[in-house]
């Protein structure tokens, strides 16, 4: 299920406002979007586990 809502919304999107082009760089767009989301959750919870928030041992 990776990235398919964003596949989905970047291919609504991008045609509209950028035409055939909007087409072509529309998986440049989701990729780079799922990359973000997915660094974003790992940082999150490394800072989490260094914080001691989660804690394997409860």
């Amino acid at each position: 299920m990776r990235g398919y809502i964003l596949i989905c919304i970047v291919l609504f999107i991008l045609p509209n406002i950028f035409g055939d082009v909007g087409i072509w760089i529309a998986p440049l767009v989701y990729e780079a979007l799922t990359l973000f989301i997915t660094l974003t959750i790992y940082v999150r919870s490394k800072v989490a586990l260094k914080e001691g928030e989660y804690s394997l041992n409860r």
